[in-house]
């Protein structure tokens, strides 16, 4: 029987998110959202069955559901039943497989890491049951049918588009907002992969976050024209066209600063979205380390990930487990393919 697998990275957010999210791109100018590709990956297993049922098996979720092919035929959006596992259901219906199927599912990024996780197990899922099956798609194309399935399962208004592509594309990735759509860069370099590994802390909060809900109020007060979130997020482009220009001038410490930066102007901004734990955690580090150059946190906060920078990385870890949190691997991955495939 056949049997096809795929793993893709989950990202973290270097800086400029949320001008990812479509309006908001196109009413500011000049938008660049910078991002990487993390060890942490997401893992899809497929293998053709003997019966006409899918057989779907998150291990995240310890859940394992058997469904009739015929079932995407009826198969309804509105079904309770299907849980966490709608999802996949709707990126089944695209594909439209005829025979059953034996799908496995797992990530080593914890739920609620804002870290993308759900994006990347979406697109992973798509690419490896396109292979399976034969379909010839661009992996352009499959991130934007996964961006439009996720934002009818979110209901919480546009879905940004960054979480997408390292899964797919892997390295360190400049998306820019064009009104033809996203332009996609690929600026890996060894030595620039090495200079974040040595300086950058990936730490887990412990505590989930839901930042489909967090977007939304960022978004509503866009449009709103509230002028602090309008300046706020002015300024958070300027910071990501600065660490742009760094980065392909080689000038790494200037771009981490510019990390730095944006850490500040969100914790400035956006009202929880530095948890206490956090805050707690940022003060010990101020006062502990003479190195150390702030917190970022990851995708819209309120929990999940964050980024410590800092070069004295035994330190680090000791502080953040000491107030009960956890250090996650980061190792940020090669480019895959091209991005013209």
């Amino acid at each position: 029987m056949k049997k096809t697998s795929f793993s893709g990275s989950v990202r973290v957010d270097l800086i400029g998110g949320t001008l990812d999210i479509y309006p908001i791109n196109v009413v500011l100018e000049e938008v660049f959202t910078l991002n990487c590709a993390t060890s942490l990956m997401a893992s899809v297993e497929i293998e053709d069955s003997d019966d006409n049922t899918f057989r779907l098996e998150s291990k995240d979720y310890g859940l394992v559901k058997e469904y009739s092919v015929d079932k995407l035929k009826s198969f309804s959006y509105s079904e309770q039943e299907l849980g966490p596992l709608k999802f996949l259901m709707l990126i089944l219906k695209e594909l439209q497989p005829s025979s059953g199927l034996r799908i496995t599912l797992s990530s080593n990024a914890p739920t609620g890491s804002g870290l993308g996780g759900s994006s990347s197990m979406g697109c992973v899922f798509f690419y490896a049951l396109a292979e399976h099956l034969n379909v010839k798609i661009s992996k352009y194309n499959i991130i934007e049918i996964i961006q439009r399935i996720e934002s009818k399962i979110l209901n919480q208004g546009p879905a940004g588009y960054q979480d997408y592509y390292p899964s797919l594309f892997g390295g360190v990735l400049s998306l820019g907002s064009k009104m033809s759509g996203v332009s996609v860069e690929q600026i890996y370099t060894p030595e620039l992969a090495r200079y974040l590994q040595e300086r950058i802390t990936l730490v887990f909060s412990g505590e989930s976050r839901k930042s489909g809900i967090n977007n939304w109020e960022v978004y509503k007060n866009f449009f709103d024209r509230d002028e602090g979130v309008v300046l706020g997020l002015s300024k958070i482009r300027d910071c990501s066209l600065r660490a742009l220009e760094a980065l392909k001038s080689q000038n790494y410490e200037a771009f981490l600063e510019e990390v730095s930066r944006e850490g500040r102007l969100r914790e400035s901004l956006f009202e929880g979205i530095m948890t206490p734990g956090m805050v707690k955690l940022k003060s010990v580090l101020k006062t502990s380390l003479e190195s150390f150059r702030g917190i970022k946190v990851c995708g819209a906060g309120g929990g999940g990930c964050f980024l410590i920078i800092s070069d004295q990385k035994s330190e680090v870890n000791s502080l953040v487990e000491s107030n009960g949190m956890e250090v996650l691997p980061f190792e940020i991955m090669q480019p895959v393919g091209k991005l013209n495939d």
